[in-house]
């Protein structure tokens, strides 16, 4: 009974691994993507983990199938089993190289053998069962699979020769382990199709900008170059670690959406990685020479330098006070007046931005007479302008002057003798002469 688990336990293992064998990969040698039997390939070899490795080095020199192969077998032995009318012999002719491992003697067969159902399979991924056996007593006497054996630094034509049915395409492909894991095998994948191209991976990829500033609304197209420049499946991914920022779309072109920033990532099909990382800034940039961001429609009391970020810019105009005037080279206006800025560009938008510089302090409030019972002070002020009322050092109030230029501030009664000091701040942040004022009875 126990015998009988364990062959169980030993089958479920062997049907396991290789159904992982079968699993997806990622690069060239895969099942997805086999090698070309017909290049020269060096690869390790371990059959179970317990084993050691061992380096080979294989490259199919000739392959016979159909009728061909038929006359090839029965010329090395007039008994060798004849194909039925569904089925053909395929001979394949293998120089195998041991490269390098354990100083003891590798009988090719347990390399890769023709008579177990490991190591050829069909392009679809089935398994081939060899149908019958070869003997060779002419041409290829002592070369087959049996008949070959290795030490390290070694090398012999190996010659494997299968009885499959017709409809394995004459062409099977080649298993083998790489390395022996508990979690998980590894495998070699060969195509034996001579007209097979083995595909060649992408060894780097890299864009023509590893940073970048755009402004929002705009768009800029990233260029990857993929080496080595023969690489056969150059197709990318493209993502962006921010797509509320910008979004990137499948020919690398980077469509900027609001100010941020994101990383966009160019993926080949073999995992190989290029990043570029894309600022996000508004299409006009509005400093003032304090350092601070100006804000739409803002009034203030420094020069202003404007940037404009669109990398596609058809044209760009300002207005003074409703009248147009030259751009200044500097970027920057130092004028005091109403701005408004107009920026139009490649891709069909108009972008507007409005400010005013104003230098010029407000005038000296005017006061109307304050008693010892006045609670509420009066008087006059630009426009808009903000009365600042204190005693001594103390805030006392505040209150803005109306579109007419008046002003009421509401405040608690003063003694009689009390000094009053009263000022205007204008939007722009310029503040007037300070007028004294005097309580009386």
């Amino acid at each position: 009974m126990q015998l009988k688990n364990a062959v169980k336990v030993f089958m479920f293992f062997l049907i396991m691994f290789n159904l992982i064998g079968l699993s997806v990969q990622a690069n060239t040698g895969d099942r997805q993507t086999p090698y070309s039997a017909f290049k020269k390939h060096k690869i390790t070899y371990q059959y179970y983990s317990f084993y050691p490795k061992r380096t080979m080095e294989l490259q199919l020199m000739e392959i016979y199938n159909g009728d061909e192969a038929n006359r090839i077998i029965h010329r090395e032995y007039e008994s060798n089993p004849q194909p039925k009318d569904d089925e053909e012999w395929i001979l394949m002719k293998f120089h195998i190289k041991y490269v390098s491992g354990p100083e003891e003697l590798l009988q090719i067969g347990d390399f890769i053998s023709s008579y177990t159902d490991q190591n050829f399979f069909t392009p679809d991924g089935k398994q081939i069962r060899n149908l019958g056996a070869a003997s060779f007593y002419d041409e290829y006497v002592g070369y087959d699979e049996f008949a070959v054996k290795l030490y390290p630094g070694g090398e012999s034509d190996v010659i494997y020769p299968l009885l499959v049915k017709k409809s394995v395409g004459g062409y099977p492909w080649i298993r083998i382990k790489t390395n022996s894991d508990d979690n998980a095998d590894s495998f070699a994948w060969f195509n034996t199709n001579p007209h097979y191209v083995e595909p060649i991976d992408a060894t780097s990829v890299k864009l023509n900008k590893t940073n970048t500033r755009l402004g929002a609304g705009t768009s800029e197209k990233l260029t990857a170059i993929i080496q080595p420049e023969n690489t056969t499946n150059k197709k990318l991914t493209w993502a962006s670690s921010n797509s509320t920022v910008a979004k990137v779309n499948t020919d690398g072109t980077v469509i900027a959406l609001k100010a941020g920033s994101t990383k966009i990532t160019a993926k080949t099909s073999n995992g190989k990685l290029a990043t570029c990382s894309v600022t996000v800034v508004p299409v006009i940039s509005v400093v003032s020479s304090a350092g601070k961001s100006v804000g739409n429609n803002a009034v203030l009391n420094k020069n202003v330098t404007v940037k404009i970020t669109n990398n596609k810019l058809k044209s760009k105009a300002v207005t003074k006070n409703g009248s147009k005037i030259t751009w200044p080279s500097s970027n920057t206006f130092t004028k005091d007046g109403k701005y408004k800025i107009t920026v139009k560009d490649g891709y069909g938008k108009t972008y507007t931005y409005s400010f005013t510089i104003d230098k010029k302090a407000p005038l000296v409030p005017t006061v109307n007479k304050i008693t010892s019972k006045t609670t509420t002070v009066t008087g006059t002020a630009e426009k808009g302008a903000t009365v600042y009322i204190y005693k001594g050092s103390k805030y006392l109030a505040k209150g803005t002057a109306n579109n007419k230029g008046t002003y009421q501030i509401k405040i608690k009664k003063q003694t009689k003798g009390t000094t009053l000091k009263i000022f205007a701040k204008d939007a722009a942040g310029n503040q007037s002469k300070t007028k004294t004022v005097k309580v009386v009875q």
